[in-house]
């Protein structure tokens, strides 16, 4: 019986995560994702649970089950943390433990206690124990439907004087779009600001971090928020920035960054030199400029600008859109996507973030199969073609694909838009929606993929 109760809290979760992503291609709000992340586990545990808790105290046998879990959830993160280096689990992993994972995991633990508590009297009754795990399959399914109808996100907002969010719905095959637009002449507090992974480990700076894998949005954004606030910022949203170089667990830089004036990474690791172009950004007259240029010289990276990207890949320059051609960013995969566009006297910036249902590798495989049916997210030229519409003369791509994240505060909460899975795959396709399997684990930003460095919009405190 502990065997499989065992096999029950470990494999039910897995079964559970497709059934979400069906609802999804057969009609349901993609909002019911995260709140199914979150509870998928939980059902685990408590059907697991239920199996192992019909004794004198089923309660303890509950709580032994949930806390075995726990204990493979925490080691879990510290692999992660540290890329399997026992010696940085203290220096690395223990202290990027935060309030989020003592919730989750005290809730595991009070969920398995009640469960095997609940399993005696369900054991009384003919065929009680699979009824109960009936019954916790019902709640799964219709507790992400009423939750994600009291946390739907506003389909527009204003973030900060001059600066509004505005949801495009999904389309049929799953994409969404999100538009933010800032009007830095009607508000001149308006920054631009980089927080990087690598700056905020044990060795800064060395263009080497073990941690970046984890560092998805939801974890990095007090991180970012506390670097803000050290400058007298506020953060208004954030983003995934530029590409990185992925080695298993760890992360390097392929190009050069600055932040807070201070430049680091004198590298140039990108395949495409000819995509290779640098995005800064410096104050004149008292309001925020934006410059793209190829090729910058590392001296003037050093003395130039407060904040600078590089490695962006330019879609339209001074009105003009250019050829797109093969290289960085995978140019006709359609997938989400990461997108900053501006003004040509840098009066008003607009950052979009396309949202897919499905993964990058899905993705990928579909455009191996058959490039004209792809489904889900833009490729380079509709990321081009949506810019062209708008007007906007100046545009660029960051990182995008299973890295692309977002996060944005309005009314009194933080409202995100999630990365890729690290662990998951796409099992088929149902009315162009995936149906897609994903580890599930505590909490569910575990799942989640993190980058080398974020880009967000701040307004001074004076």
């Amino acid at each position: 019986m502990i065997v499989a109760g065992i096999g029950i809290a470990l494999l039910l979760p897995f079964l559970l995560g497709p059934l979400v992503y069906l609802g999804v291609a057969l009609g349901l709000p993609p909002r019911i994702i995260p709140p199914a992340e979150w509870l998928a586990p939980l059902v685990g545990i408590a059907g697991g649970a239920l199996l192992v808790g019909r004794g004198h105290r089923g309660w303890l046998a509950g709580l032994w089950l949930a806390a075995g879990l726990v204990l493979l959830w925490a080691v879990t993160w510290c692999i992660i943390m540290d890329g399997g280096n026992l010696l940085l689990w203290g220096r690395e992993a223990l202290p990027k433990l935060t309030g989020l994972h003592l919730l989750a995991w005290a809730l595991a633990l009070c969920t398995g206690a009640l469960a095997g508590h609940a399993s005696n009297r369900l054991a009384m009754r003919p065929r009680g124990i699979a009824q109960g795990i009936g019954g916790l399959c019902c709640v799964f399914l219709f507790v992400p439907l009423i939750t994600a109808c009291f946390t739907a996100r506003p389909a527009t907002g204003t973030l900060a004087p001059g600066v509004t969010v505005r949801q495009e719905p999904f389309t049929p095959d799953g994409t969404a779009l999100t538009l933010v637009t800032a009007d830095l002449a009607k508000n001149p507090r308006l920054t631009v600001g980089v927080y990087d992974c690598d700056l905020d480990d044990v060795n800064p700076g060395d263009d080497h971090n073990a941690t970046w894998l984890p560092m998805s949005l939801p974890f990095a954004l007090p991180r970012i928020r506390a670097q803000a606030h050290r400058q007298g910022e506020t953060v208004l949203c954030a983003c995934n920035g530029d590409f990185f170089y992925n080695l298993i667990w760890r992360g390097s830089h392929l190009v050069p960054i600055v932040v807070n004036g201070q430049a680091y990474y004198n590298v140039h690791g990108l395949f495409s030199r000819e995509q290779d172009w640098q995005l800064g950004f410096r104050r004149e007259g008292g309001r925020l400029r934006f410059v793209l240029e190829h090729d910058f010289s590392w001296p003037r990276w050093q003395t130039e600008f407060e904040t600078a990207l590089g490695g962006v890949r330019p879609l339209r320059v001074a009105g003009e859109s250019l050829e797109l051609k093969p290289g960085n960013g995978n140019t006709r995969l359609r997938c989400a996507r990461t997108s900053l566009g501006w003004s040509a006297d840098s009066s008003h910036c607009y950052l979009l973030i396309v949202e897919d249902l499905d993964g990058e590798g899905p993705g990928m495989i579909q455009k191996k199969r058959d490039p004209q049916r792809q489904t889900g997210g833009f490729d380079m030229r509709q990321l081009q073609q949506y810019w062209e519409r708008l007007g906007v003369p100046n545009a660029v791509v960051f990182d995008g694909g299973d890295s692309t994240q977002f996060v944005y505060h309005a009314n009194g909460a933080d409202h995100f838009l999630h990365s890729g899975y690290l662990l998951s795959t796409t099992l088929g396709y149902l009315n162009q929606r995936p149906i897609r399997l994903f580890a599930p684990l505590l909490p569910p930003q575990f799942d989640h993929v993190g980058v080398m460095n974020y880009l967000y919009l701040a307004e001074r405190d004076r």
